[in-house]
């Protein structure tokens, strides 16, 4: 491995040809997709989850001063299992979304073989 600072598309662009500068800078491009999916992924998480916390909290105020029975909660079992599906389907748009930025084309179809 050489020595010094790390190789980048704008110390290699006088080395490389043009194809090679192309292709690298897809992939970066693809990087920065995934990393923005990743970010955007825990961002909409993380509301959720205090948004979930804000109506627990609601409720527990509500039940506490005695404006609301316990049976109607707003945050049940039911809604929490709800958040945790939303959530692993939208980790599952995530990665798709960042297979497809890196590959560039989505997995074949299984009836298609």
């Amino acid at each position: 491995m050489p020595n010094g600072p790390p190789l980048s598309l704008d110390t290699l662009s006088a080395e490389i040809s043009l194809q090679d500068t192309i292709k690298l800078r897809q992939q970066q491009h693809a990087e920065q997709i995934s990393s923005r999916l990743i970010t955007l992924f825990g961002w909409s998480v993380g509301c959720t989850w205090a948004l979930a916390l804000i109506l627990a909290a609601a409720d527990y105020t509500f039940i506490g001063r005695g404006w609301m029975a316990a049976a109607d909660r707003l945050v049940t079992e039911k809604v929490l299992l709800a958040i945790i599906a939303a959530t692993i389907a939208q980790l599952g748009a995530v990665v798709a979304g960042i297979v497809y930025a890196v590959f560039k084309s989505p997995p074949p179809d299984p009836d298609e073989t």
